[in-house]
This record gives C-alpha cells, structure tokens and sequence, in this order.
C-alpha cells in the first residue's frame, strides 16, 4: 500500500460512517473505504490516544468567525468594486 496522507483527528469530529468504520479497526488495522477502480482510499488506525491527554489547542471559534467575515465582507467589496467598473463611463473633453 502506497504511504499517503497522515491525519490525527478526534473522533468525535469524525463523520458517523467514517467512525463506524474506525470503531471496527484495532491499532495497526487498516481498510479499504473507497476502490474507485483508479484510486484505492485505505483508513489504518494507527493509535488510540485519549483526547484529554494531548495537549492539542483548539482554535479560537470567535477569531475564526472573525476570519471568516472579513473575507466575505472582501469578497463583497471585490464583487460591488467589480460591478462599478463594468458600468463606469469616462468621458474625456478636448479643449
């Protein structure tokens, strides 16, 4: 099996078909979740380590709202900007 991406994630987080399969799977198990025909994806449980434990910082939800709000409100702004010069006209007078 070819090595691919690593991810740590809490499994509550997980979504409900994703944990099942986990759920199944003891450290050093892996699974094939997905044969395309062209691309295999495998799950491999690698550990179980308790959550309260690590020293993992969460994100700050209300810098990330904030994140969030500027660049809607910057995407906004580059739509309306847009919009204006579409529909700007210049008119140069000669003396």
């Amino acid at each position: 099996m070819k090595q691919g991406q690593q991810t740590s994630a809490i499994f509550d987080d997980l979504a409900a078909p994703i944990q099942a399969l986990i759920a199944s799977l003891k450290p050093g198990e892996f699974t094939i979740k997905y044969d395309t025909g062209s691309d295999q994806y495998a799950l491999r449980l690698d550990s179980i380590v308790d959550a309260a434990a690590t020293d993992t910082k969460l994100p700050d939800r209300q810098a990330v709202l904030q994140l969030l709000t500027d660049y809607k409100r910057e995407q906004q702004i580059n739509i309306w900007l847009n919009d204006l010069r579409k529909s700007a006209s210049i008119t140069i007078h000669n003396k």
